[in-house]
């Protein structure tokens, strides 16, 4: 009896030595992100080995965001680009660009992810859409 609580002891030390270590990996990483951005407020133009170091932070961040939201049941709008007539009820249309080998109203970028919390939409995907001509909305 005493051979397994002496088990238990040393199994729950070390998960909790491990959730440790993410933890402060974690938070390394958005330490790490947040200097960037307080060195980019002072100079707009970094050097080009400075922006190298910016996507895995960025990318870090983002999954972690990501991942704490799903856990929440809020979920990224999945849009197919080049897909024609967008939803409207999952995207809002912020631009529109000329593109003559496209059907009208085609989307052709997303500039900003959308999220969903079961069937509502909680922030709409901003998307670009195709026009056939210049002077056209």
């Amino acid at each position: 009896m005493e051979l397994t609580q002496e088990r238990s002891k040393v199994a729950f030390s070390s998960n909790s030595i491990t959730r440790e270590i993410f933890i402060k990996a974690q938070v390394q990483k958005v330490r790490e992100f947040l200097t960037f951005c307080i060195f980019l407020s002072h100079d707009p133009n970094p050097s080009p080995e400075f922006i190298q170091l910016l996507p895995k932070p960025v990318g870090a961040v983002n999954r972690k965001f990501l991942g704490v939201l799903g856990k929440r049941q809020v979920l990224p709008i999945q849009i197919e680009l080049q897909s024609t007539q967008p939803d409207f009820n999952l995207c809002r249309v912020v631009e529109r660009e000329v593109r003559k080998n496209v059907a009208d109203q085609t989307i052709t970028k997303i500039v900003r992810r959308g999220f969903s919390l079961r069937e509502k939409t909680l922030r709409p995907t901003e998307v670009i859409t195709s026009k056939t001509s210049v002077g056209e909305l």
